[in-house]
Formats: structure tokens, sequence, C-alpha cells
């Protein structure tokens, strides 16, 4: 079965809109930054779980995000809302998911409203046809 990690939504600071802000503002790059990484590493021991002992190592994949969010007003745009979990390519590359992130193929995020339990859904599969790929 292919990954599915479970996040909670992104920080506010982690937004593009924001991240444009930090270009003049020393402090808030290293909250950006301090951010990214701390969100990344999540998702690194969540995809790890996710996958228990099977690594795949593949060499394309597809993410599928399904973001639930408190109500549909503060819903990023879906440009953004990919943006703001970029740095969870990276983490699933570290945790064996596929051998380099630049070959995940991002799908337009799905959107849903859930005020209880707001949170970002990945679902990972690999692309078929993908040459040297291990599994």
């Amino acid at each position: 079965p292919s990954p599915l990690v479970l996040l909670d939504l992104p920080p506010k600071v982690l937004s593009p809109n924001q991240q444009r802000r930090a270009q003049y503002s020393r402090g808030l790059r290293f909250k950006v930054t301090k951010a990214k990484r701390a969100y990344a590493d999540i998702a690194f021991c969540e995809a790890r779980e996710a996958q228990g002992t099977q690594i795949r190592h593949w060499m394309r994949a597809t993410v599928q995000t399904a973001w639930y969010w408190p109500d549909s007003y503060h819903q990023l745009d879906p440009d953004n809302a990919i943006a703001a979990i970029k740095c969870v390519g990276d983490a699933l590359e570290r945790a064996g998911v596929i051998e380099n992130d630049k070959n995940f193929v991002w799908q337009p995020p799905q959107y849903f409203v859930d005020a209880e339990h707001p949170r970002v859904l990945l679902h990972v599969t690999k692309l078929s046809g993908a040459d040297g790929d291990s599994q």
C-alpha cells in the first residue's frame, strides 16, 4: 500500500505570502527556517511510520493532498498550499519514500472543512512505468 502521511496544518509562517515578508526581516527569516525544519521533521517521522518496515525508494511518485480546514475562509489558494508544504517533499526523500524529491508530481490539493480536526493528509503513490524502481 502507498504511504498515507497525516500532518497538522502547516504553521502560517510557511505560507509563501509570509515568506515574501521574510526577505526584509532577519527575525522572520529565522522563524521561517525554524518552522520549515520542525514541520519537515514531523513529516519525516510520520512518513517513516506510514511505511513501516518497507522503504520504497521510488524513482517517481505523485502526491495528492487533502486539506481539512477549520473553515472555508482561511484556505490557501492551491499554489500557496503546495508551496507551504514544500519542505515535506524533502522529508519524504529523507524517509526513503522516493529517491529524489524533484521527481514528485504534486496533484492539485483537495479542500474540505473540518472545524474539529484541521489537518493535511498526503497520499503518495508510485508512478507506474518509472524505470529503475526498487519497489
